[in-house]
Order: structure tokens, then C-alpha cells, then sequence
């Protein structure tokens, strides 16, 4: 992993092989349609098994790769990881099932960590500014450290959404100095 920077949001690359896509790819094939046997997933059982993570819930293997290789590199590192918590929704969305649960087990670890949820700030930043968020895709805890992280994860060439930008710096307007890493996570194949 290595920085480049960006006004106002840090990248960090993330490499992978050619290799552990093509492995991604074929788990899929081996867990769908009936998404049973996490152990499929090789590296990303450990996520896949957890309940925190999104793997397609529809039939498009290329889906959340991106996001799920960030989750592990830092849950290698102490940090417990979620790609499947809204934590920006369009006010009033219900959000249910096991994206709901890992949705309010954040919201929940947030209040008590920082003393804050940035949901309540948004809604109020939707209603008075007009402001549109898209969420974040991998969001992790460190209890050890009490450190977070946000990060937007893009593959390859996929662009940065300015919805997506403004969620980053939004977060880094509200949440205490120092409390959160926050930023893009470039996954780049490498030779």
C-alpha cells in the first residue's frame, strides 16, 4: 500500500495479482446462486463468513472486490471492517436485513467512540444545504486504537464520483481531528 495525494482527500493504492481476481471470480461461480459456503472465498473467507461484508446478492461476479480486498488488508491490521453499513442514507430510507444490523451496530460504535453519528449530521446538512451523499464503501473500527477508517474504494481506472468526494470531505469536517484515516483506496492490478 502507498500514498498519493489529492487536494484535501489522500489516495492509497492497493496492488493486486491478476491471480486474486481471477480467484474472486471463480469463487463466485462456486457460491452462487445459493451463497452458502463462505469457504469458497480462499483469502476473503474470513469476510465472507463475518456477516459484515457485501458479496453479490445478484448474479455479477465483479462486484465488490475493490472494497472487500481494502477490508482485509486492515482487518489484518487490528481494525474490524464493514462494506455492507450505510453510513449515508437518503433520510428516511429504511435500511433492513443484515445491511440494516451492520448499519445500526456502526451508527451505535460511532456514538459511543466520537460522540457523534454522521447520519444525524447529514440529514440535517440534506434538509437545510440540499447536500447529496453516496456512501462509503468500506468503513472500519479499531477498538484497540479507537481509531476509524472510511474509504472509497476504485478499481482500476473507475472514476471518483463528486458525491463520493463530498462524503469523504464531509466526514473530515465532522469527525474529531486524528479519530479517522480517511480516504480514496485506488486498487490497482500490478504485473
Amino acid at each position: 500500500m502507498s500514498q498519493i495525494s489529492r487536494p484535501g482527500v489522500e489516495t492509497r493504492i492497493f496492488l493486486y495479482h491478476r491471480t486474486q481476481f481471477d480467484a474472486w471470480i471463480a469463487a463466485h461461480s462456486r457460491w452462487w446462486p445459493r451463497r452458502e459456503d463462505s469457504s469458497v472465498w480462499g483469502t476473503f473467507d474470513a469476510q465472507a463468513a463475518s456477516g459484515r461484508c457485501t458479496f453479490s446478492q445478484v448474479n455479477q461476479p465483479h462486484r465488490h472486490f475493490a472494497e472487500t480486498l481494502v477490508a482485509s488488508v486492515f482487518e489484518q491490521q487490528g481494525y474490524v471492517c464493514w462494506t455492507c453499513a450505510k453510513v449515508f442514507r437518503k433520510p428516511g430510507q429504511a435500511v433492513r436485513g443484515f445491511r440494516g444490523l451492520n448499519t445500526r451496530l456502526v451508527d451505535s460504535l460511532l456514538s459511543s467512540s466520537l460522540g457523534l453519528i454522521p447520519q444525524v449530521r447529514y440529514e440535517a446538512e440534506y434538509v437545510a444545504n440540499d447536500v447529496r451523499l453516496k456512501n462509503i464503501d468500506t468503513v472500519g473500527f479499531n477498538p484497540r486504537r479507537n481509531r476509524w477508517l472510511f474509504a472509497e474504494a476504485k478499481k482500476d481506472h473507475d472514476p471518483l464520483h463528486p458525491e463520493q468526494e463530498a462524503a469523504l470531505r464531509f466526514l473530515q469536517t465532522i469527525l474529531p481531528p486524528g479519530s479517522a484515516d480517511i480516504f480514496v483506496a485506488s486498487v490497482k492490478l500490478t504485473l
